[in-house]
């Protein structure tokens, strides 16, 4: 008798048991592609997020510290460092993970200006365009957020100055 196996025959060995090369390639290069497509779009919106962080850092967490702090201190007290403000509130870090300052010292009542440095992918247009955001006005003309006196974007860095509240 005889027996026949399919993997002696000629028909047998050609029948294939895994991927090619070329095939391994291709689907490689894809996943490449992929991957930096993604990178591309999550890191973009990354940015958005934290530039909206950032922006709430302004309008919301600032304002808000400097009256905690006037409240508890006086609101004359000297406001020198930013460990004076994050007690009450703020963040240690910017939204980009680097340190911010307090730029010019001065009172919960006076205010005081904030050196925050952005990063990201453009930080000089991110910067510009939180310069515009802060320092925009309404449809009636008025100032958009009265309490931000002045707001600079120095290449890679945003200054803030709130005046008291």
């Amino acid at each position: 008798m005889r027996y026949r196996n399919d993997s002696m025959t000629v028909a047998g060995a050609r029948k294939q048991k895994g991927f090619t090369l070329l095939e391994i390639a291709i689907a490689s290069v894809i996943i490449i592609f992929l991957a930096v497509a993604a990178v591309a779009t999550f890191g973009g919106q990354s940015d958005s997020a934290r530039a909206t962080e950032a922006r709430e850092f302004f309008i919301e967490k600032l304002p808000s510290a400097l009256t905690s702090y006037g409240g508890a201190v006086g609101p004359t007290a000297n406001i020198d460092a930013k460990d004076d403000l994050i007690q009450y509130g703020l963040p240690a870090e910017t939204a980009w993970g680097g340190s911010w300052s307090v730029g010019t010292a001065g009172s919960a009542a006076g205010g005081v200006g904030i050196d925050y440095p952005i990063g990201g992918n453009n930080p000089d247009q991110i910067a510009e365009d939180l310069q515009t955001f802060l320092s925009a006005n309404n449809a009636d003309g008025n100032t958009r957020f009265p309490f931000i006196t002045a707001a600079t974007a120095d290449g890679d860095t945003l200054t803030v100055t709130i005046r008291g509240l």
